[in-house]
């Protein structure tokens, strides 16, 4: 029998330098377990930082050279949203994979598109809300440049406002020539408002310095701060104290309690002798979602068969149910507002509340994303 082939597009990340493996252990993992990976072949596809003219290219080679009969991969939504003609060309199921990092709207819809994310815009309105009712006043967002073309302040900026706030102060760094950083501008002006408290979106070096600064500053103990669950990605903290009380939230982590998620954890370890990070874990739900569809469909309409197939809802995933359908208008994965304490030298993420978070298509979600048309090309720290 012919085998099955799976596009599949990966991008460099410095941030995540074994994004590639990650992202397919994840997927082989789900195949082997549903015992289809002898009749399938992935085709690994670089391509590079993910911009939509390198996209459009690989995309096409894969559908037309390799001839693929389905595409996978790690790309930014507003890309690959952006590939509508050839979707609609060459009528190729394609599953996204992503962090999160733009909150989806209704033009980035597709029948042939599907998406599998963290939802880190989802998890960052439900920090917003909860740390304006957690501790009211007047918030404020301290981030990059390079978060700002993102839609992730955004999202916490709307989650404040549901949570009661009347404004949020914002707070972005100048852009800084190649390898020069400076965060001491967002620690003085945390020093000098004090707000009610702070969200603090950073990335890389950026991030180290700044824990070190604020933690020098004095202001933790008067100020409450959350920060994205991946400031601290790619950065080695030789000092965990840096983190201890800092407030964060995600729909995944891999010290998750839930039964799925640890059966995941142990099944993922056994295979590959280390903790799934967060690629790892997206790729296997993305096998899953492909595993089931493929044992229904019809081989001879294949394409168009596991289309339709992969608009259902599956269960089994780390998170729950698997939704990717359109524009992952569904997510139904909860929320987990944690907060790091260190306990004998050891980090451990106590989760505080759980939330169930918003839809993209919430009016004031909804209203926020139509006008958010530019930004970023690159998936979210794929740097």
């Amino acid at each position: 029998m012919k085998k099955t082939k799976i596009g599949c597009l990966i991008p460099y990340s410095g941030i995540f330098p074994t994004l590639r493996e990650d992202f397919l252990q994840g997927i082989t993992l789900a195949l082997d377990e549903a015992q289809v990976s002898g009749d399938v072949v992935l085709v690994p596809a670089f391509i590079n930082m993910g911009d939509l003219v390198k996209v459009r290219e690989v995309l096409q080679k894969l559908i037309m050279f390799e001839r693929v009969d389905i595409v996978t991969g790690v790309v930014n939504l507003s890309v690959i949203s952006r590939c509508a003609e050839e979707l609609s060309q060459y009528q190729v199921p394609i599953i996204v994979n992503n962090l999160g990092e733009r909150i989806p709207a209704e033009h980035m819809s597709h029948p042939w598109l599907f998406c599998n994310s963290l939802h880190l815009w989802k998890s960052q309105w439900s920090m917003g809300r909860w740390a304006q009712q957690q501790f009211g006043g007047l918030p404020s967002i301290s981030m990059a440049f390079y978060e700002g073309g993102y839609s992730l302040h955004e999202s916490f900026r709307l989650g404040a406002t549901e949570g009661g706030a009347s404004r949020v102060h914002i707070h972005m760094l100048q852009m800084q020539p190649p390898g020069v950083y400076d965060t001491t501008p967002l620690v003085r002006i945390l020093e000098e408002e004090l707000p009610g408290h702070a969200h603090v979106l950073l990335s890389g070096k950026e991030a180290g310095m700044f824990l070190e600064q604020f933690r020098a500053s004095g202001l933790r103990d008067r100020i409450p701060v959350s920060i994205s669950p991946l400031m601290t990605a790619g950065i080695s903290l030789e000092d965990l104290s840096l983190v201890d009380q800092l407030y964060s939230a995600t729909t995944w982590s891999a010290d998750i309690l839930t039964a799925a998620n640890q059966l995941f954890v142990q099944r993922y370890e056994d295979a590959y002798q280390q903790q799934p990070p967060v690629y790892a874990m997206l790729g296997y739900e993305t096998g899953v979602a492909i595993a089931a569809a493929w044992m229904k469909a019809d081989r001879i309409k294949l394409k168009t068969s596991l289309q339709a197939l992969l608009s259902n809802p599956i269960t089994g995933g780390p998170r729950g149910m698997i939704s990717i359908a359109g524009s992952a208008a569904q997510h139904p994965q909860p929320v987990y507002i944690r907060q790091v304490r260190i306990d004998n030298g050891i980090i451990k993420q106590a989760i505080v509340a759980e939330d169930s978070g918003i839809e993209w298509n919430d009016p004031s979600v909804a209203a926020s994303a139509a006008q958010h048309l530019s930004g970023w090309q690159n998936p979210y720290l794929c740097v």
